[in-house]
């Protein structure tokens, strides 16, 4: 007996971003082990990358949904265990 097993594609962020509502948000964030040590400008990187990622994205709805507005921010803070976290923030704005 033959079956057939339908695989749902998963919703991506660009579309969570489109749908937002007025006040939500949606975030990337990278986990970096601070244990070792970092390269100089190693952060750096790491925020242009996540902020990258998230204005290319916001950029994108912007185009598709024009009557939204959406605002990226981004920011870093250090965990309990010592491990710093980047993260990058879109925001449905109207």
């Amino acid at each position: 007996m033959d079956e057939l097993y339908e695989i749902s594609r998963k919703e991506n962020r660009q579309q969570h971003i489109e749908a937002l509502d007025i006040g939500d948000s949606i975030a990337i964030t990278r986990r970096i082990e601070m244990q070792h040590g970092f390269a100089e400008g190693a952060i750096t990187e790491h925020n242009k990358q996540v902020r990258g990622i998230m204005d290319q994205q916001a950029h994108r709805a912007r185009r598709r949904q024009k009557a939204h507005k959406y605002k990226v921010e981004n920011g870093s803070f250090m965990t309990r265990d010592g491990a710093l976290i980047i993260t990058a923030v879109c925001t449905r704005v109207e």
